[in-house]
């Protein structure tokens, strides 16, 4: 916040249209904006990120909110693609820190394990035609014409067997969550 505010008091005025009023009225709503795509720090750094380049813009007095959620949306792009092109940029003991810091507790492991043998057993007890289409569509990742194509249907009714078998699996979990 510092450089911020800093650059904010070099390059405008202190008027209601100025960059160090919109920070103050703007840098908490960005901040939250962000940490809906990235974690708490980055979307600090990035809302910092937001503001300095608004500096860059040479007609401050027409900035507003809007703009200034575009350059942070698309700061949190560019981040994503910089995480997807080099994600384990870092050195390998930061990388085993991260692992163990993810790692699941033995209590989260136990509960992973029982809802993916409800979930199995759900998938087990749907109808051939469902479980067929299910799973071609979010295993194999086809798509409803594909699958269509395989089972001789329309892609409108693979869209209504992946939807009723979806339904129907969480029904069946639900119902068994409910009983424990």
């Amino acid at each position: 916040m510092t450089f911020v505010v800093t650059s904010a008091r070099r390059h405008t005025s202190n008027g209601p249209g100025s960059l160090l009023s919109l920070y103050s009225s703007e840098a908490s709503r960005l901040r939250n904006f962000l940490r809906n795509f990235t974690t708490t720090q980055m979307a600090e750094d990035l809302t910092q990120e937001t503001f300095f380049r608004a500096v860059e813009f040479r007609h401050l007095p027409l900035m507003h909110r809007g703009y200034l959620f575009r350059i942070a949306r698309n700061l949190a792009i560019d981040e994503a693609r910089r995480r997807k092109r080099a994600p384990f940029a870092m050195s390998a003991d930061a990388y085993r820190i991260e692992v163990a810091l993810d790692a699941p507790s033995p209590e989260e492991a136990l509960i992973a394990k029982e809802n993916a043998a409800r979930a199995a057993a759900a998938i087990a007890s749907l109808p051939e035609h469902k479980r067929r289409a299910l799973l071609l569509f979010k295993i194999e990742g086809l798509s409803y014409r594909e699958i269509g194509k395989l089972m001789g249907k329309s892609h409108r009714t693979v869209q209504e067997y992946v939807s009723d078998a979806i339904a129907q699996c969480h029904r069946m979990v639900m119902a068994e969550e409910d009983d424990v």
